[in-house]
């Protein structure tokens, strides 16, 4: 698994032991049937800093990766929510510059966050884990576990996050230039990661399809979203590919 190592102390102060497993629980949950992948013994070495969330185009498996993240003092939440989306990316093996298709990356890295504060939250309920014990310091206490589910709750029936009076054949028409113009519209990505989501809870064995998402990417004048998927797709062991089969669904 990859090794997570905090660099310094987020901004207010924060309990590190318990970061560093909020942490470490949540690249568990992305990487654990990832048992081959090139970064599966690398570094991901976590700065707070007032620049990012971001991962550092740089980095590599034989080096570790560098995260930079900005959840401040004991906000759990945050410190999971970000820390996933940047693991995400590596797990994908992120190309080291923006592409067309870059979106589809985006929105998978939101779902990994909402992936990660999910099974930290069900890791509680069960007694196990960091969340087991741990309480929030609201008035009265709460088992953090019920605060991290809520976070996620709210996410999931956010109005602004939903598909309503049309298909996400007819969104992905009406919003591809957008998408590939500016991959980072936080408010389009969270849109299709809540559809992921549905689909990777129940099927979370389709994670491992992530890994190969870039490992063959298309060429500067074949960049279309059907190409991508078709690469990505045929990069992926047949035991994965519904991850892709369910991404083509859903938009093309």
């Amino acid at each position: 698994m990859p090794t997570v190592v905090i660099q310094n102390q987020p901004a207010q102060g924060g309990q590190m032991r318990v970061i560093q497993e909020f942490l470490e629980s949540g690249v568990q949950a992305l990487f654990e049937n990832c048992p081959t992948h090139p970064s599966i013994n690398t570094d991901l070495r976590v700065t707070y800093t007032a620049s990012g969330p971001e991962v550092v185009f740089g980095g590599n498996s034989a080096v570790g990766f560098d995260i930079h993240l900005t959840a401040e003092n004991n906000h759990w939440c945050q410190h999971l929510y970000q820390f996933a989306h940047e693991a995400c990316h590596v797990l994908a093996q992120f190309q080291q510059h923006i592409h067309s298709n870059q979106w589809i990356e985006e929105c998978l890295c939101e779902t990994a966050s909402m992936f990660a504060c999910q099974r930290m939250a069900n890791s509680g309920k069960l007694n196990q884990g960091p969340c087991a014990k741990l309480t929030t310091g609201e008035i009265p206490p709460r088992p953090y576990w019920k605060a991290l589910q809520e976070y996620l709750d709210n996410l999931l029936t956010d109005p602004a996050r939903q598909f309503t009076g049309f298909s996400m054949q007819q969104w992905f028409r009406q919003q591809e230039t957008i998408l590939r113009t500016n991959p980072y519209r936080r408010d389009l990505n969270e849109l299709f990661a809540n559809k992921l989501y549905a689909h990777l809870i129940s099927h979370p064995n389709d994670w491992a399809a992530v890994e190969f998402l870039n490992t063959s990417p298309c060429g500067s004048t074949d960049d279309a979203l059907s190409t991508y998927l078709r690469r990505w797709r045929a990069a992926t062991p047949k035991l994965h590919r519904s991850l892709v089969d369910f991404v083509e669904g859903c938009l093309l």
